[in-house]
This record gives structure tokens, sequence and C-alpha cells, in this order.
């Protein structure tokens, strides 16, 4: 799906956006979608930054979300390690992109080649967009105040010619933290009790949302996500779903029955299947959720996983989030 491209005289100055999506597929999903708020992918120039996701993850979630791929597309990948293949990736697709390896535990040089691209496409008649996967893989990288200075940096060399979306998962992190990196974006996107809503940060308009009489960047993704609204709306029925059944299997180990146990390497395919799904990351709680097995059960399947080195668990923030091997932050790949 895509949105009507907008007039250049509605740019009036390109923005940098928060948009706050849990680390999910349907969070991953969504996000995609709004990198077509300003315009269709064969209008777009799109520079994407991922931490855990490999180029061909990335290409073969914006074919299967968005369809055709952007005008021109260049990665930068935030992480050192060597992954297997995502079978879904087209193959063609990555050999005709540009890939730039970096070390995530510097972001300063992610900065140069940013504006390399973003000023040999700036004379060109298509949007430029930077797309930023995600802040909250990031701060596992670094520090809070070097994630600060280099957020401070890459926004205001998108904001002449550009516009960046950044994603973050709000659960992960405690308030202040969101709160703090809000003051460095135009405009903060967040799902809100099952809805989209644009608030904007920048003109002292609080929680307002947006409408539609509202022109340029804010009009354009009101658009988008007013047409997004359903989808999490559906995903967060899905999820309620899930709930339930966590539920009833939790009140069943309560009432002395002993849990069903599905065979162990359909567990283990399951768990891998979701998390390369979710481009090699996953929250745990979101695993229970997908599964509808208990806490108890989960935990104790990714234990054996960990054990295997299958998969690697990471506390970020308030939350667990279990990587498949390889897709973990640098920082932790040679821990013992």
């Amino acid at each position: 799906m895509t949105t009507d491209a907008l007039d250049d005289s509605k740019l009036a100055g390109a923005s940098n956006v928060l948009v706050l999506s849990p680390l999910t597929p349907a969070g991953n999903d969504a996000f995609l979608e709004l990198l077509t708020a300003m315009s269709a992918p064969a209008e777009t120039n799109i520079v994407a930054i991922t931490y855990t996701q490999p180029p061909e993850t990335w290409i073969a979630d914006w074919q299967r979300t968005v369809g055709d791929l952007p005008s021109a597309l260049t990665f930068i990948h935030a992480n050192g390690a060597n992954v297997a293949n995502d079978p879904r990736g087209d193959s063609a697709a990555l050999a005709a992109t540009s890939v730039l390896k970096v070390d995530p535990c510097d972001p300063m040089d992610i900065i140069a080649p940013v504006t390399e691209h973003l000023s040999r496409w700036q004379h060109t008649d298509r949007q430029s967009i930077v797309s930023v996967q995600t802040l909250s893989i990031l701060l596992e990288y670094v520090d809070f105040d070097t994630a600060f200075r280099y957020l401070h940096l890459l926004t205001h060399r998108v904001q002449p010619s550009a516009l960046g979306f950044y994603q973050m998962d709000p659960e992960i992190h405690d308030a202040q933290t969101v709160n703090t990196l809000k003051s460095l974006f135009d405009a903060v996107v967040e799902l809100h009790d099952g809805r989209w809503r644009v608030v904007e940060t920048y003109a002292g308009a609080g929680d307002a949302a947006v409408t539609d009489d509202d022109e340029g960047l804010f009009g354009a993704l009101n658009r988008v996500i007013t047409r997004l609204s359903s989808l999490g709306a559906s995903h967060a029925a899905t999820d309620d779903t899930a709930d339930a059944a966590g539920e009833s299997a939790s009140t069943d180990a309560a009432s002395g029955e002993r849990p069903i146990d599905v065979d162990l390497m359909s567990a283990s395919s399951r768990i891998c299947q979701l998390l390369t799904e979710s481009g090699g990351r996953m929250k745990q709680t979101d695993i229970a959720n997908a599964t509808a097995w208990s806490k108890s059960t989960v935990s104790r399947k990714l234990s054996k996983l960990e054990g295997e080195g299958t998969i690697t668990r990471v506390r970020i923030g308030r939350e667990n989030v279990v990587f498949l091997a390889g897709y973990e932050p640098a920082n932790m790949q040679n821990a013992p």
C-alpha cells in the first residue's frame, strides 16, 4: 500500500519523526508503511540504517508489506556479525543495493555516508528518507549521552533535504529516556490504545492529534496512520487472544495439571521462525503471546536454546529481548 505524493511546495522544510512502535512484526510492518507517507516507492530514495536486521531481511519485509522497492536504496548495517542468509531474501534486489557495514559501537561513523547519499540525491525529484531501526538497539550498544549526540547530529544532517524516521519501542525504556529523546524530533508518531496518532513536539501542541486539514508532513502522516489504525487494532485483537490462551495454560498449571509440552525440536523451530520473521530479535513477552505458552514455559525453552548457543537474551531497559545467534548486539557476541 502507498499514499498519494504531495506537491513539493507542501514539504516546506523536512522533518525528523520519532516512531514509537513495538519490536514485533506488526510494529515493523507499520514502520515500513510510514516510510511511504510522503511519496510512492518509485519516487523515493531511502538510506536504511539497521542494527539487527540484515539488508536482505529488510528487503523481504518491505516487498511483503509495501511492494515495489524504492527507486534508490542503500543500507548502513551497524552490526559486524555474519549471519545465515534469510531464505526469504531477494538476492537480485540485494545485489542491486549498496551495503556499508559500520561498527555499531561508534555511531558517528554513520554520519558521513548518510550525508554523502543525501547530498547526491538532493537534486533529484524524488523524496529522500533516512530510516533508523531501531533506537532501542542503538541504546544497547552505546551510552545515552553518546546516542543523544549522534542523533542530534544525524537529525540536523537530515533536516535540510530529507525526512528521517526513527523507530523506538517505548515499552522497553523508562519515560525519562523516551521524553528526553523526543526533544530531538519534529514529530512523534505513536501507537496508543490500539490506534496510531501523530503528536507535534516542536509547535508546543502537546498531545494534540493531527487532523486531515493539516498540510505537509503531518497531514500526509495522518492519512497513512488513519489507514494503519485498522492494522494496529487487528494485531491488538490477536495479542488479546494470545494472552487469553496463555492465561488458560497458566490456570491449568495452577490446578495441578501438567501443561502439555510440545516436542522440543518443534518448539525450537517455532521460536527460531518467530525470531527470523521479526528480523532476528523479539521481546520475550511477545514470544509468549505469539505461541500462547505460559511465561515459565517460554523461559524454560529459551534457557535450553540459550545453553545450546542458538539464542541470546539481553536485558534492554525493562524487557528481555531475545536475539538469534549473530543478531545480538556486537558487544555481547564474544561474551562468555
